[in-house]
């Protein structure tokens, strides 16, 4: 996902149904129920389905406005008109994405900690802080001690040499 852009994914499967000849994303940025989408249908890569094993369907939406929720839906028309329909996600464009990772080289007092921010070409991204407690919390809700990731390494400045000492005649 970028400020204006965004990958969708999903999957249909024609469960035996050799006559499903659309597959499509319909997306919006007003909320809906499944089934009543009526904002673009973008095809999907693959365009059909066929057999009974689930097919990836995929595809790339570009224009997006910055900021926004957007809300998508899967639909699968097979050749007698009838539709299926996925379900109902949304998305927000130019959103911060983070994701927390396993810690690594446990001892008995320190772990490090990993994890990956992508700003999304967002300013306003100016700090980047873990935050760990010994007890349970939920997203948002950790009253622990923060953990500011580590800054790189400063370079390496050329030491100048100490002055030799003068000998006396």
């Amino acid at each position: 996902m970028t400020a204006s852009g965004a990958s969708l994914h999903g999957s249909v499967n024609a469960n035996g149904d050799p006559n499903v000849t659309t597959i499509e994303f319909c997306y919006q940025t007003a909320s809906f129920t499944t089934g009543n989408c009526a904002g673009a249908l973008v095809a999907a890569t693959p365009a059909t389905a066929s057999g009974t094993s689930p097919t990836t369907e995929g595809t790339t939406l570009s224009g997006l406005a910055d900021a926004t929720t957007y809300y998508v839906e899967l639909e699968a028309t097979n050749s007698l008109g009838t539709v299926t329909y996925g379900g109902v996600v949304s998305f927000t464009t130019g959103t911060i994405a983070v994701s927390t990772g396993s810690a690594t080289s446990i001892t008995k007092t320190a772990a490090t900690l990993h994890g990956t921010v992508n700003a999304n070409s967002d300013p306003s991204v100016t700090a980047i802080e873990f935050c760990y407690s010994t007890t349970s919390f939920t997203t948002g809700n950790c009253a622990g001690a923060p953990a500011r990731s580590p800054r790189p390494p400063a370079p390496a400045r050329p030491v100048a040499p100490a002055p030799r000492p003068s000998r006396s005649a």
